[in-house]
């Protein structure tokens, strides 16, 4: 039968000391390993539920951050087509221009360089699409941005641009072939409505991206904040940290110096009898 040890009061007071030290020193090794004083919810519940509202609200910023950006590429893309879409119908419009007192072939010859370029604006409206986002096509969709974590939203209209939309319309069968001043000077009243048309468009395409610029730049900002917030609430001070690992290494080998004299002593106590 194995009997029981008898440990005197002193004994175990030193035993439950010298518990309470390894775990602290646990506690604290692990703080200095992963930089946080706060690593789960037994740890600090308030400031641990509190830490992680805010990272998470950071990480929802961000996610929307990102997705404003790929917003931002969609009405660039549209930006650039109507840039080209512009100087295509002032090269059409050039081309009707120097129609204008030119013998019969050379206005047909006009005529058809006229509805040559414009055919190529349908395509440059179709093409100026980003990830299957359309702003201009000849059928432009709308984009509706979220721009915070709460699901609200900013819409991008979208507007035709191609030759319909544009109602240029085509030398051969709306300006008849450009034959007459008269078809000249209405084929260059259209194309300069187009133009008008697509400088207002490009100014509203950069209202928008100025819009989602600075809500982008807002969410980088707060979510960056947010975090840091977060942190602040369970990051260590290394310094400190380390300073106690070194205090309870002290107290755990003062506690097994004092373990080896309470054996000492009842060890020389027992040798009297």
């Amino acid at each position: 039968m194995i009997n029981s040890v008898n440990l005197t009061a002193g004994t175990r007071q030193v035993l439950l000391s010298q518990q309470q030290t390894a775990a602290l020193t646990e506690q604290t090794t692990r703080n200095i390993s992963t930089g946080r004083k706060v690593n789960s919810i037994n740890d600090n519940p308030a400031a641990y539920f509190q830490a992680r509202g805010l990272s998470n609200r950071a990480s929802d910023l961000l996610a929307v951050k990102d997705s404003i950006g790929q917003s931002l590429h969609a009405v660039e893309t549209a930006s650039v087509g109507l840039h080209a879409l512009g100087d295509s119908v002032a090269q059409i419009r050039a081309i009707a221009s120097n129609a204008r007192g030119g013998s019969a072939a050379e206005r047909q010859e006009s005529a058809q360089l006229f509805d040559r370029v414009a055919a190529q604006l349908d395509t440059l409206a179709s093409d100026a699409s980003y990830s299957g986002v359309g702003l201009i096509s000849g059928s432009p969709q709308d984009l509706d941005v979220a721009v915070n974590e709460n699901g609200q939203t900013l819409t991008i209209s979208g507007a035709a641009a191609d030759s319909a939309g544009l109602g240029i319309g085509s030398a051969g069968s709306d300006y008849g072939n450009l034959a007459t001043d008269a078809n000249i000077d209405a084929a260059l009243a259209k194309l300069d409505a187009a133009i008008n048309a697509i400088r207002a468009r490009e100014q509203s395409f950069a209202t928008d991206v100025s819009v989602l610029n600075i809500r982008e730049q807002f969410n980088e900002d707060l979510g960056n904040t947010l975090q840091v917030g977060s942190d602040e609430l369970t990051a260590a001070d290394l310094d400190e940290q380390a300073a106690n690992l070194l205090a309870l290494q002290v107290r755990q080998k003062l506690g097994n110096v004092s373990l080896n004299l309470i054996a000492e002593k009842n060890n020389a106590i027992a040798d009297l009898f």
